[in-house]
């Protein structure tokens, strides 16, 4: 019987789920050869596999991210995975609780979806999926073999509940957070100590702009243009304004862009924005400080928060509410 080649795979899409696959890398926790995943432009500074995302509710999708990992584990006769993955609430959740390679699940925390127990209490309802078609695709590319999908249960897959954080998995493992607010109905839950990043000189004066999740809103208003317009406007004048006063007082404003919203929007609607400061990804790449971190980490001087999110917790969390600058904008 051939040894079993265990993979521990670590999928990240944002700055905190960078922060804490790094964390989990440099500090021991993960013991396997590593499978680094990376969507929305996520960058690893080692061998990655790049990827949209990881398919949400779109068969293509959802089996181009299986077909890049199963690419890698072809060459085995026996594979085991252990995941480290921000949740299991879509397709390829549903997926992977149906394959036979996957021996340990593992959350790590992904903002306020972390937060709410009803994440974990409650299922809810996915959208129907032609299963024929999932099931040509996954056979077609190789997946279903590789993965060792079960399937009989994936011609159940419509029936099966979805769940964000699901304790009742077979594989199980626990889950990674930064707050202690995290996975509260969760048990086998670690509290990372994570470690800010001094990058900025004290005698400098650098305000972060973090923008709220456009797509987000645009597709609750999709159908209110006036109101969509309306909000981006409003939004543009908060910027000019704040570029504004930071620079009255000598300094520098920096813009980031929600991970979607960097990942799918053209560079020209971007381009609005950093009309008025320089974008994230620059300000890093110029100065050659290393750049993938949950923003809070680093000690830029203010924070600019729009609207409620994560990164208003996590600036509070790490650096206290004189670095906060909350702005609402409805």
């Amino acid at each position: 019987m051939a040894t079993e080649k265990t993979f521990d795979l670590l999928y990240m899409h944002s700055p905190i789920t960078y922060s804490i696959g790094r964390h989990l890398v440099e500090n021991g926790y993960l013991e396997n050869e590593l499978l680094v995943v990376c969507g929305r432009n996520t960058q690893w500074d080692g061998p990655f596999i790049s990827v949209e995302n990881d398919g949400v509710w779109s068969i293509s999708r959802t089996c181009d991210y299986l077909e890049k990992i199963c690419a890698v584990l072809k060459g085995y006769a026996a594979i085991g995975l252990n995941l480290y993955v921000p949740h299991s609430g879509f397709l390829v959740g549903k997926l992977f609780s149906m394959a036979g390679v996957v021996r340990k699940v593992h959350y790590i925390e992904e903002g306020t979806a972390a937060y709410d127990p009803s994440n974990v209490l409650t299922p809810w309802t996915s959208p129907e999926i032609d299963v024929g078609l999932l099931t040509d695709e996954l056979e077609r590319r190789g997946i279903l073999d590789v993965l060792q999908i079960d399937r009989q249960r994936l011609a159940g897959l419509n029936a099966m509940d979805s769940w964000f954080f699901n304790p009742r998995l077979p594989g199980f493992a626990g889950a990674f957070c930064v707050s202690d607010k995290a996975f509260p109905t969760l048990s086998e839950v670690t509290v990372l100590p994570m470690s800010t990043r001094e990058i900025i000189p004290a005698n400098e004066t650098v305000w972060l702009c973090l923008l709220p999740c456009l797509i987000n809103f645009v597709a609750e208003h999709e159908k209110n243009k006036p109101l969509l317009d309306k909000f981006l406007y409003g939004l543009l004048m908060m910027v000019r304004m704040q570029a504004a006063l930071v620079k009255n007082v000598g300094g520098a404003l920096v813009i980031k862009f929600h991970p979607a919203d960097d990942a799918y929007f053209n560079e020209g609607f971007k381009n609005n924005f950093y009309a008025m400061g320089t974008g994230y990804r620059d300000f890093f790449d110029m100065n050659d400080f290393p750049v993938g971190y949950e923003p809070a980490l680093y000690n830029f001087t203010k924070f600019i928060v729009v609207n409620d999110s994560s990164a208003l917790l996590y600036v509070r969390q790490f650096r206290g509410e004189e670095s906060v600058v909350p702005v609402k904008l409805d």
